[in-house]
């Protein structure tokens, strides 16, 4: 607890682990993907998804199990067109919101949108700093040039950014 007796998050998260309660929920949100990268271990890349209203569902539950955050993954979770919908409710329900993504179907507006939701984190993978091997795991011409300028964007708006990367 700090000083003035007011529980920090990691407090929060502390009592979950002493308590062995859930306090982070992983959703993959659908297979589908723009990029085909060679290591993906998904055979298809098809699968849409569960619809709203089921992920909807899942959220309010975990919210009544005191889940604390919850990790928006995918496939490429921007093919999906309820995502702001779904970061949204996430987000009504004092859900942290982690997103994973490779964050090739971002635009600046997009980059606004999720900033003005108070985004906890948004992680992504960067192969290489040399676009002939990038472009070559993602099997996308020009992904890497796409990948830079869109982390960019995402400190622009102050967006907390992971960037993986393999070594």
């Amino acid at each position: 607890m700090k000083k003035d007796n007011q529980p920090r998050i990691q407090d929060l998260y502390n009592e979950g682990y002493c308590e062995r309660n859930l306090v982070s929920l992983t959703i993959e949100l659908l297979n589908s993907c723009n990029w085909n990268c060679r290591h993906c271990y998904l055979p298809q890349h098809t699968n849409m998804g569960l619809e709203f209203d089921i992920v909807a569902n899942i959220l309010e539950q975990a919210r009544d199990l005191n889940i604390l955050e919850v990790v928006l993954t995918g496939g490429e979770i921007f093919l999906r067109k309820d995502i702001f919908d779904i970061i949204e409710k996430a987000r009504s329900l004092y859900l942290r919101v982690y997103l994973y993504s490779n964050a090739s179907l971002l635009t600046e507006n997009k980059i606004r949108r999720l900033a003005d939701y108070y985004i906890t984190q948004y992680s992504l993978t960067l192969f290489s700093l040399d676009e002939k091997i990038h472009d070559s795991i993602t099997r996308c011409e020009g992904s890497l040039k796409i990948l830079l300028r869109n982390i960019s964007l995402i400190q622009k708006y102050g967006i907390p950014i992971e960037i993986k990367t393999p070594v």
